[in-house]
């Protein structure tokens, strides 16, 4: 049964090129990376990075909405980061400099099932902690430049264990 509900949820997430709804992202962290991957590049997102480290079993990737010549300012990011062995382990950090996307993506994550949790501030950055039964999304806001925000929602299963690797 688990296995088909995924299937459904792989079939009917659709990221789109330019705007993908902050739930079209949280849905990224059920997919295995080569889906993920297979999926934002079919909708247009480019592939700015693909690492993976074979002794630890972790990789990650990094896209963007723009094509050629983007504009910093006005891409969105997305981070996949992922375990080879466990789909629970991925992870998704989705920035954004524009701050009408941010306020529009809170909104969503404010109207939807999560609960607020927590924050934090420092003379750096602040950050905020919401979940729901299943997901845990952390929004870091971070002074960039002198004319830029960067907009961060970190997001995570809250079967979320962190690995530790041995050097």
């Amino acid at each position: 049964m688990k296995r088909i509900c995924l299937l459904v949820i792989l079939i009917s997430v659709q990221v789109r090129s330019q705007n993908p709804s902050l739930k079209e992202v949280i849905e990224l962290t059920k997919m295995e990376h080569s889906k993920a991957k297979e999926h934002l590049t079919s909708n247009n997102w480019k592939i700015l990075a693909d690492r993976y480290s074979e002794e630890f079993k972790f990789g990650d990737m990094r896209f963007v909405n723009q094509k050629e010549n983007h504009d910093q300012k006005n891409a969105l990011y997305i981070n996949f980061y992922f375990d080879s062995e466990q789909i629970a382990q991925n992870r998704i950090e989705f920035q954004t400099f524009q701050k009408d996307k941010f306020d529009s993506y809170l909104a969503e994550l404010k109207q939807s099932d999560f609960k607020y949790i927590s924050s934090n501030s420092d003379e750096n950055q602040s950050s905020k902690i919401y979940k729901n039964e299943l997901t845990t999304v952390e929004i870091k806001t971070l002074p960039y430049d002198q004319e830029k925000v960067l907009y961060t929602f970190y997001i995570i299963e809250n079967s979320y264990v962190k690995p530790e690797y041995k050097f």
